[in-house]
């Protein structure tokens, strides 16, 4: 059954913004009014305005306090994170031959091992697709630094979740779901690569105007 909380996103265009050096306060706020945005742990404080923030972790939620500025849907994992702050919450897939795959059961998303392939079967499950991938970069720095642990992610680590993002492609593809990677030292290699303007003029939305 599908969650009471999940949004109706069908026929709409999301947009994640994960924590990548990509990912840039320019070029988010060019998606601010136009698309749905779901935002990856840290880079709600690049887009405050965002429908959705989604983080697995508990610790994550205890270093900021639960967001509590944030306004739209929180959404986590983790249930102590879920009673602490007051979050919706997902399952994950458990057993070997689903965790890295898509799931498109309600309520239950593929594991992946990252939060940002989370909030990507999080927008195809609310309807999106159309779908655009910013800061999802799997190489380099993330744009906030470190996080208060201190610690930089392996590179063989990245180098799992990016294998793990890019099999995803194909599932994508079957849902008749077109999915674009709007970051330019992103190292995956199954998404076309555009910029967030060609993006937004390839799905036809409106330009900004002017105030």
């Amino acid at each position: 059954m599908r969650p009471a909380w999940y949004p109706n996103w069908g026929g709409q265009i999301a947009v994640i913004v994960a924590a990548g050096a990509s990912a840039t306060a320019e070029r988010v706020e060019l998606l601010r009014g136009r698309v749905r945005v779901i935002v990856v742990n840290t880079s709600y404080q690049l887009a405050p305005w965002a429908d959705v923030l989604y983080a697995c972790d508990l610790k994550w939620w205890d270093w900021h306090k639960g967001a509590p500025e944030f306004a739209g849907i929180k959404v986590c994992h983790e249930t102590k994170a879920a009673e602490r702050y007051g979050l919706f919450r997902v399952d994950l897939t458990q057993d070997e031959e689903t965790k890295s795959k898509l799931s498109m059961v309600p309520g239950v998303l593929g594991r992946g091992g990252n939060s940002g392939y989370h909030a990507f079967n999080l927008a195809l499950q609310f309807g999106a697709r159309q779908i655009g991938l910013l800061g999802l970069d799997f190489c380099g720095r993330r744009w906030h630094g470190l996080h208060p642990n201190g610690r930089e992610q392996a590179a063989d680590t990245l180098e799992r979740w990016r294998a793990r993002f890019d099999a995803a492609a194909i599932e994508a593809k079957a849902l008749g779901t077109d999915v674009v990677n709007l970051s330019r030292q992103s190292a995956l290699q199954s998404y076309p690569k555009m910029t967030v303007s060609e993006a937004l003029d390839r799905w036809k939305v409106p330009h900004a105007t002017a105030a």
